[in-house]
């Protein structure tokens, strides 16, 4: 019994001591109130640029067609250090935005997806932002 309390309190003290927080970003803000403009069959890809800028990504379609991809999320990770050293982290919370615009040949909007909301932490891969 005489160990055994020097080691609880040892370990209370590396469990509590110290821990973080910390929110990290990827991509490119963009105001989704916008979104709301794009019409299929007319927006035109110089519109999409005056709307939200650069695309984040672009990637070749079918029949010359063209995808671009706006995307900004942020996350909030948390970290703290665990007995007997180490440290534990894990995100806890974050906000995701993504626009999909499908760009025919002649670089006009054929469809497009809109995603704004809490992200998942259960959901997060490295590709999936």
């Amino acid at each position: 019994k005489k160990i055994l309390l020097p080691i609880a309190l040892l370990s209370l003290c590396f469990y509590g001591s110290g821990c973080a927080t910390a929110t990290r970003t990827h991509g490119k803000d963009f105001d989704g109130s916008k979104v709301s403009q794009i019409i299929k069959g007319k927006t035109s890809a110089d519109d999409i640029v005056a709307m939200f800028g650069t695309p984040r990504a672009r990637q070749p379609e079918a029949d010359d067609g063209e995808r671009w991809i706006y995307s900004y999320v942020t996350a909030t990770a948390h970290a703290y250090a665990v007995p007997f050293g180490g440290t534990h982290s894990e995100v806890t919370g974050g906000h995701k935005k993504i626009l999909n615009i499908l760009l025919n040949k002649n670089h006009i909007v054929v469809n497009f997806t809109c995603e704004d909301g809490p992200l998942d932490p259960e959901k997060l891969d490295a590709h999936a932002y």
